[in-house]
């Protein structure tokens, strides 16, 4: 429904959505890790920033969910193995 209602304003700018893109709902059974190394680590594999020179400055996640997913990290940086 989302994506349905932002057609039209999308048309006007002409922009669109990503083509084969796809919505997830996180249920609460399902594991998070998964999903925040996807994010976390998109932009370091996309080369969008070096991986061993700085944080990706966009990438917000609450002190909650970092003072789980902080620990995996090394240093606010994602662990070289990673981006293997």
């Amino acid at each position: 429904m989302f994506k349905g209602r932002l057609v039209p304003a999308l048309r006007r700018t002409n922009l669109a959505w990503q083509p084969s893109f796809y919505d997830h709902r996180l249920r609460s059974a399902d594991d998070l890790l998964p999903v925040f190394l996807y994010i976390y680590l998109n932009p370091y594999r996309e080369k969008l920033i070096n991986p061993g020179l700085a944080k990706w400055p966009g990438y917000y996640c609450a002190s909650e969910d970092w003072a789980w997913f902080g620990q995996l990290t090394n240093g606010e940086l994602p662990f070289p193995e990673w981006l293997r």
